[in-house]
């Protein structure tokens, strides 16, 4: 059954008689009752007969409906064969709001074999507008809500939520946990489109040299950004998000003054719907696959990309996309930290997060232009 629990009667009738006879379920009673079989008080029963199932309705008024039985279909692969490699990867999503709870579902249905969720937010009835989630995960944690929907997944990966917000009062335990959970992925995305958190994000992998993704939502509505590091092909992530300020900066579109989150608030209306959020979770989902895969050569020859959904801002019409040059990687050879190196940088990566914190206890909690 489909999302509930039934008791089924379950009948094997003789191959060498007819069909009994389902006008009503009192006349059904009296034909199992002649072969010693009692039919019990249920609403379902499956009837084996010779090499076919029969699957009838029993109704309180004794009326009796068939239903269609749907056998078991022979495999048919969906997808190319660089997919399978996603069932041993592992990915990190820090914000399971509208466009990561989207970019979750979609990445179980691609085949990755793994996620850690990264949110401590609570699903409420207003995030419905544009949430993957639906009434059934109001009042729990969206992290935990996200989980349970893999379950429901034709591939069911692994997952493990993890109630954390930056900004919280968490343990230097749980930070340290959760620096070396990231650390173990093959890719972290960034979905929140807090510039804090991505600021964090970036000393964290900057020590654990893991790809990230970051995607944003343009207030509005009217389009959207989805971006890529990886670690010695392109430059650190802040370079990279200085690199794209720049750029629009040198059109005379200061990106700061065109983004804001589109979540609303009490002074600015949730513009951007659930397919604005759809289709950037789309573009940023792809360009996951291609970094979990990973494809050699990638199938994106830039690392940023400005994507228009309708005319605003730097777009002049819908589907309009800005591809980003940031450049490479620093020049010089890579430096390799050793353990006490890297035990140092551990470190200094965890009291970043905890000055972080110490800073953010003083202040609400939440923000009103951040995305649900």
């Amino acid at each position: 059954m489909l999302g509930y629990e039934s008791m089924i009667a379950l009948i094997r009738w003789p191959s060498s008689q007819p069909l009994p006879s389902t006008k009503n379920v009192s006349t059904l009673r009296v034909e199992l009752a002649t072969r010693n079989m009692v039919l019990p008080t249920v609403n379902h029963a499956v009837l084996l007969w010779r090499n076919r199932i029969k699957l009838y309705y029993l109704s309180d008024d004794d009326s009796i409906f068939e239903g269609a039985i749907i056998p078991p279909q022979p495999f048919t692969p969906r997808m190319d064969d660089d997919h399978a490699a996603l069932a041993g990867r592992m990915a990190a999503l820090v914000g399971c709001g509208s466009l990561g709870s989207k970019m979750a579902t979609s990445l179980a249905r691609a085949g990755v074999g793994s996620f850690l969720l990264v949110d401590d937010d609570i699903f409420l009835p207003d995030n419905l507008i544009r949430n993957d989630l639906d009434w059934r995960d109001v009042g729990s944690h969206k992290a935990d809500s996200v989980a349970r929907k893999f379950s429901w997944s034709i591939r069911r990966p692994r997952y493990r939520p993890r109630r954390y917000r930056l900004g919280g009062q968490e343990a230097s335990g749980d930070i340290e946990s959760l620096i070396d959970g990231l650390g173990k992925c093959d890719l972290i995305i960034e979905a929140t489109a807090d510039a804090k958190v991505f600021n964090y994000l970036c000393a964290a992998v900057a020590a654990a040299k893991t790809p990230l993704l970051w995607a944003e939502v343009f207030g509005g509505g009217f389009g959207g950004l989805v971006a890529r590091h990886r670690p010695s092909i392109d430059p650190a992530p802040a370079t990279m998000r200085n690199a794209i300020e720049s750029w629009c900066h040198e059109r005379g579109m200061p990106i700061e003054r065109a983004v804001q989150g589109y979540g609303g608030g009490q002074s600015m209306p949730a513009i951007a719907d659930d397919a604005d959020v759809s289709v950037i979770a789309a573009h940023a989902v792809r360009m996951s696959i291609d970094l979990l895969i990973p494809r050699d050569p990638s199938q994106y020859p830039n690392s940023v990309y400005l994507i228009g959904l309708s005319k605003g801002w730097i777009f002049e019409q819908p589907f309009e996309t800005y591809p980003i040059d940031v450049g490479g990687p620093p020049s010089g050879p890579e430096e390799i930290l050793d353990q006490g190196a890297e035990a140092e940088e551990r470190a200094r990566i965890s009291a970043l997060f905890r000055e972080y914190i110490d800073a953010a206890t003083s202040k609400p909690k939440g923000d009103e232009t951040t995305p649900t």
